[in-house]
């Protein structure tokens, strides 16, 4: 993905005295003007030579995602009526795999080190370092002195990250009860990831 600028290359087996405009199709899992800058769809073949190239700029972004193809197939040409498409179907088929070079991991921090049992809901938060281009799903353990479901609203154990987010609240909503009682601990702690095998 950080490759930078790789070209496809457009040969004619001859020179043509005029220009020659060849057309072509952009298909694959890549997004053109997304995973790439966007591509035209023509390219000019300059009067002389039996070249040329289309550049693709890859976009090196931070997402978390899968590998990505991006496949250009040549549908027509413009130019010397002398000149045609090549009869064979391979030759008119290139494609190239983007291989995506990010990862992210996950943390969690606190609400604070304490509160009060009338501070209502407060929220452990789960971060992720880079975003994911599908949804993340992050599995944690309940422990400390406060009773899930009896000191505060039961917590299901997991959360999810949406796709293209960086993070997510686990909501934490205090039970204010009568009962004189000590300070009670809540502790959370990150056990799996299920989502992209690079988010960890």
């Amino acid at each position: 993905e950080d490759a930078g600028t790789v070209n496809f290359v457009v040969n004619m087996s001859n020179p043509s005295s005029t220009d020659t405009v060849v057309t072509y199709n952009i298909t694959g899992t890549a997004a053109n003007g997304v995973d790439y800058t966007v591509l035209s769809g023509t390219v000019t073949i300059p009067a002389g030579a039996t070249s040329a190239n289309i550049p693709v700029t890859i976009t090196d972004d931070n997402i978390v995602e899968g590998s990505e193809t991006l496949v250009l197939t040549l549908t027509n040409v413009a130019g010397d009526p002398d000149i045609t498409l090549s009869a064979t179907a391979a030759d008119l088929t290139a494609q190239t795999e983007i291989l995506d070079n990010d990862t992210a991991t996950i943390s969690i921090t606190s609400p604070g080190a304490s509160f009060n049992e009338d501070a209502g809901t407060v929220n452990f938060v789960v971060n992720m370092s880079n975003p994911s281009s599908t949804d993340t799903v992050v599995t944690y353990t309940i422990t400390g002195t406060a009773a899930n479901g009896v000191d505060y609203t039961v917590l299901s154990g997991t959360v999810t990250i949406p796709a293209g987010a960086t993070s997510v609240n686990i909501p934490v909503a205090i039970t204010d009860d009568n009962i004189v009682e000590g300070s009670e601990t809540l502790v959370l702690t990150l056990t799996s990831v299920t989502g992209d095998p690079d988010v960890t």
